[in-house]
């Protein structure tokens, strides 16, 4: 495997296993959402609901799902404080999340399979750069920090409130949707995890930049398939849904 230089493999493995993660609980929900609209007899399609269902029940998931993800969104956060062109990534992010809309919509509207997704990790992912973006040039301690505590008391805020609106959806990106609104596949809005991603970018600020941090990196052969996940998470993460469709419509037919 070629690698990328002046990376940091440990936060490539990291976001690797992150990403798979995402991907197999996407995997299990789709699976799910493909058996209210395809209703089939057959013996392993049987057992696979059966098991997608339990994997949603347990508890243990909505746990495991938080800790993944947060832990994507710091080392996303970490690797945003490494980089510089991040309001050109930013933009660039924002075109792909545009893409994932259009895209999961069309297919709703083709196939009637509600996959859509309207504010998810992608569209967090370039809001967050923009705004780490306008966070790095400030200069002065007193204001990043007041900046810094303003999103994060937000973040609690609308965290421990829930508020909703009563009939739109125009500030679902911050976190306050309409009123019974049920997010079909993906939603993670800027509050409260934008106080997640910008932990992540101080600690890089602070740790990854430092000449030690630079020479504590992962490899092993065995780690090379997550390395490789890690460093092209952007675009597999892009792709998967229509790969993952395409996989269970193959399973539904087996």
């Amino acid at each position: 495997m070629k690698l990328k230089r002046d990376r940091f493999l440990s936060l490539d493995v990291i976001r690797g296993i992150c990403i798979i993660l995402m991907i197999l609980d996407h995997f299990v929900l789709m699976v799910i959402k493909f058996n209210t609209i395809l209703s089939c007899d057959n013996l392993f399609w049987i057992n696979l609901i059966a098991f997608c269902i339990n994997v949603i029940n347990n508890g243990a998931r909505k746990v495991v799902r938080y800790i993944v993800v947060s832990c994507f969104f710091i080392v996303s956060g970490i690797s945003c404080s490494l980089s510089k062109s991040n309001f050109r990534r930013g933009i660039k992010l924002a075109i792909y999340a545009i893409a994932i809309n259009i895209i999961t919509y069309t297919i709703y509207w083709l196939f009637k399979f509600d996959i859509r997704v309207e504010f998810g990790v992608i569209h967090f992912y370039a809001a967050s750069v923009l705004i780490w973006s306008i966070f790095e040039k400030l200069q002065k301690f007193v204001v990043r920090i007041s900046f810094y505590l303003v999103l994060l008391f937000t973040s609690v805020l609308i965290f421990a409130i829930k508020p909703t609106l009563s009939t739109s959806n125009i500030l679902l990106p911050i976190g306050i949707p309409e009123k019974g609104y049920i997010y079909q596949f993906d939603y993670f809005p800027l509050f409260p995890w934008i106080s997640i991603f910008l932990i992540g970018g101080l600690i890089g600020e602070n740790y990854f930049k430092t000449k030690e941090a630079k020479h504590r990196r992962v490899l092993t052969r065995l780690l090379s398939p997550l390395l490789y996940v890690g460093q092209h998470g952007l675009g597999i993460y892009i792709i998967h849904l229509p790969l993952l469709i395409i996989l269970i419509t193959i399973f539904y037919f087996i």
